[in-house]
């Protein structure tokens, strides 16, 4: 449908386009009740939908930053924008929330409704390093726009994230270290740039008994359908590596529920070190991504657009537990 102006709610209001938008944006208060109670009206039974009061807003601060995130059912997510409000409020900063459930056409509605909103600037995790490209390139002729977590094809724009082949050396390292001859890494399809990163490592590092797999989507059901499939071809690896902890928890599950030890037969291991890892026995040994830098040097980075490098990687850890320790 095509958008309302402003200039025909002042029309049909039968004011001026600067009085209305003085209106809507609610910063003159001198306005004659009956002036103001017409363009409200018009603006509701034309159904216009605020473009130019945000505009009007925003020539000063509102102190408020837009926050996309691709799933709220992922605990790392959750995790991540927990941070992000403590460090904004910290800074006398607010929050606004979406999530773009992993789809990329409800991504770039999302993106142009925050950006429709009260904000100054926008952090987003892109659902998909090829397709998000032209929505988050879009948001940055409107805000200030850093890709935080995750990167998108063709966007010359920030990006901050947890260097995601570091981490899977980390537990490559590790496992062989324990003894692992013949690992499984468990992966989503590789939409995203850390899904994608994180199987270029692998197979990087990979040993010609290594072997893959590859699940529809990050979640603790997707795990369980890994670890039938595991178990439906009758020869265990020596240790699963899983590109997120939801898939960890998950093929810990299915194992353990067809009497398969962890870690005495198989040892399992995740990625993003989430506060589920703490309900399962044994724990899980995972990769710790640094959230509070990942947040500070993402909000540095709103503040500052033209600072360099554009594209920050930065160490994460890695927390040994049960799940590796024969």
């Amino acid at each position: 449908m095509r958008r309302v102006t402003l200039r025909e709610v002042a029309e049909a209001a039968g004011v001026s386009r600067a009085t209305a938008g003085r209106v809507l944006a609610g910063t003159d208060r001198n306005v004659h009740p009956e002036l103001a109670r017409r363009v409200v009206a018009a603006r509701d039974r034309l159904g216009y939908r605020g473009n130019a009061a945000a505009r009007a807003l925003r020539t000063t601060s509102t102190r408020s930053v837009a926050v996309l995130v691709p799933s709220l059912r992922n605990p790392y997510f959750v995790q991540l924008v927990e941070e992000i409000s403590g460090q904004l409020a910290r800074s006398g900063r607010s929050l606004l929330l979406a999530e773009s459930a992993d789809d990329v056409g409800t991504e770039a509605e999302r993106i142009a409704t925050l950006l429709a909103s009260v904000c100054d600037a926008l952090l987003v995790v892109p659902t998909s390093c090829t397709g998000s490209g032209p929505a988050v390139a879009a948001a940055a002729r409107t805000a200030p726009v850093v890709q935080i977590d995750r990167w998108a094809r063709g966007v010359h724009l920030p990006s901050v994230a947890m260097d995601d082949a570091v981490g899977v050396r980390l537990l490559v390292d590790h496992l062989r270290a324990r003894g692992a001859r013949r690992l499984l890494y468990v992966g989503a399809e590789e939409t995203s740039s850390s899904g994608r990163e994180r199987a270029e490592a692998f197979r990087a590092l990979s040993a010609p008994a290594d072997r893959e797999l590859a699940l529809p989507s990050f979640s603790i059901d997707a795990g369980r359908d890994a670890a039938r499939a595991v178990l439906a071809a009758g020869d265990l690896p020596d240790a699963v590596l899983c590109a997120a902890d939801v898939l960890a928890l998950g093929m810990m599950s299915g194992l353990q529920s067809a009497g398969v030890a962890v870690p005495d037969d198989v040892m399992i291991a995740g990625f993003d070190d989430t506060d589920l890892l703490r309900l399962v026995t044994p724990r899980i040994t995972s990769v710790r991504p640094p959230v509070p830098e990942i947040v500070r040097v993402s909000l540095d980075r709103l503040d500052r657009p033209g600072a360099t490098p554009a594209r920050v990687l930065l160490p994460p850890g890695l927390e040994v537990r049960g799940s590796t320790r024969r």
